[in-house]
């Protein structure tokens, strides 16, 4: 039964972002279609698509090859917030970074 849930989670998950972010996902998705079309990469959003199939692709191999190590190591859900608690303030640190930074440099 928690599998099943779990399933759920996710596919609501995914479709809660696939709706959201579905202009910008058509738009990167006509951008890497020309650039592979063209064989070259020329503008911003070509740029950015293929840099999502690059950092995807690491994702992929390590889920595929860590599978089993992580469902039996790594799945319990005290792990799981604690990460992902980690996981936010690394990806927020940087953003908190930049407009203190900013303020520094116009004050001065």
């Amino acid at each position: 039964m928690l599998e099943r849930a779990r399933v759920g989670l996710h596919a609501g998950t995914l479709v809660a972002v696939l709706v959201y972010f579905r202009t910008e996902i058509v738009r990167l998705l006509k951008a890497l279609r020309a650039s592979l079309g063209r064989r070259t990469i020329a503008g911003s959003d070509e740029r950015l698509a293929w840099a999502i199939v690059a950092g995807t692709i690491p994702a992929v191999i390590a889920g595929g090859l860590g599978q089993s190590f992580i469902e039996d190591h790594l799945g319990e859900p005290w792990q799981i917030s604690i990460l992902l608690s980690l996981l936010a303030a690394a990806l927020n640190w940087p953003v908190s970074e930049r407009p203190v930074a900013r303020l520094q440099a116009q004050a001065a």
